[in-house]
């Protein structure tokens, strides 16, 4: 179906997707039957030229989205049926669109499928307006940030800068890949005790140049915390994975690297 689709739309297409497996906000993946990704927007590779602004390659405009209900009939036609709800994908569910919209007071609803935990967002699009954009709750944006330390431009501290530059997924994978593979530890939460340690160690080591002319006053004893908070992020994320796909974590892990 999706060499169909390909043929159809003249080559490959983006996929939009909200993940609910567990990242910075928990509705709760493991204890609920909830799917694996929520669709809410296609975009044809094609087009790829066409959405995103001359000056700024990660300012998407409207041009080149299907519209909604070419979306949504295409999310249908991907989707496998009787298939087990935690490995499935279905469309985001519409909510009413008034005329006037005010996101300063915006009520964020609560989630249509773990419906007593608020949503971090929602996506808005206007066909007729060609109009399309991402409001996320504030609490959400704070708690984003203190997980992940957010990116460089909004850091509001040196050592967050750093760690949002140069403390990447990959470069905790390699990390655990070391500790559990190749040492022979025990996968783990415990593993983060001696995990984030030396994912600082590796930043400076790859980095040091660049962190030592780097504009932005840092002091290194801030880093560590922030980047221990990321590696148990990324521990919780591989966990989950190997859950999913009920493998082995070293087998999946086997070839990472940064």
């Amino acid at each position: 179906m999706l060499r169909t689709v390909h043929d159809e739309l003249d080559g490959p297409v983006i996929v939009y997707a909200e993940n609910l497996i567990y990242s910075t906000l928990d509705y709760g993946f493991t204890d609920r039957e909830l799917p694996a990704l929520v669709g809410f927007d296609v975009l044809p590779y094609a087009a790829i030229e066409t959405m995103t602004a001359p000056a700024n390659p990660y300012e998407e405009t409207f041009d080149g989205f299907l519209d909604l209900a070419s979306a949504w009939e295409l999310f249908e036609r991907l989707r496998v049926p009787n298939i087990a709800t935690e490995h499935a994908f279905v469309q985001a569910p519409v909510l009413d669109r008034p005329d006037a919209f005010d996101p300063t007071a915006y009520d964020f609803p609560t989630s249509t499928f773990a419906g007593d935990i608020r949503v971090k967002g929602v996506v808005l699009r206007s066909d007729v307006m060609e109009r399309r954009a991402k409001l996320v709750r504030d609490s959400f944006q704070e708690l984003n940030r203190e997980q992940f330390g957010g990116a460089p431009e909004a850091a509001e501290s040196g050592a967050e800068y750093v760690v949002a530059t140069y403390c990447t997924p990959a470069r905790i994978r390699k990390q655990v890949r070391h500790l559990v593979v190749e040492e022979g530890r025990a996968f783990g939460f415990q593993l983060n005790d001696e995990l984030y340690p030396r994912v600082v160690e590796d930043m400076w080591a790859e980095h040091w140049q660049e962190l030592m002319d780097l504009d932005v006053a840092f002091t290194p004893a801030d880093v560590y915390p922030l980047v221990a908070k990321r590696c148990i992020r990324e521990l919780r994320t591989m966990e989950t994975n190997a859950e999913m796909n009920d493998a082995d974590p070293t087998e999946i892990w086997r070839h990472l690297g940064e």
